[in-house]
């Protein structure tokens, strides 16, 4: 049968303006997982694309009230849902 619950969707391929929900990650290295926790993000956590860079591709996305500027590499690393 399919895997149902599988997560493939990364932050980056989220359109501006949307919202999604952290699912899970690909990176678990510790720094990784350190550089997360100091932007409070973890499973479960709501973000919005605000805005997409094209100059670097990095994003600009909302965390709770938080908004932060981050890179290609980072927003290929986290799955949402």
């Amino acid at each position: 049968g399919q895997i149902t619950n599988a997560y493939t969707t990364m932050l980056y391929e989220i359109e501006e303006g949307k919202s999604c929900t952290v699912a899970a990650v690909r990176d678990t290295s510790t720094e990784f997982l350190q550089y997360l926790h100091k932007l409070s993000i973890s499973i479960g956590t709501k973000l919005k694309v605000i805005e997409k860079i094209a100059f670097d591709e990095s994003l600009i996305i909302q965390a709770g009230k938080n908004n932060m500027t981050v890179s290609k590499k980072f927003a290929e690393n986290i799955l949402v849902k």
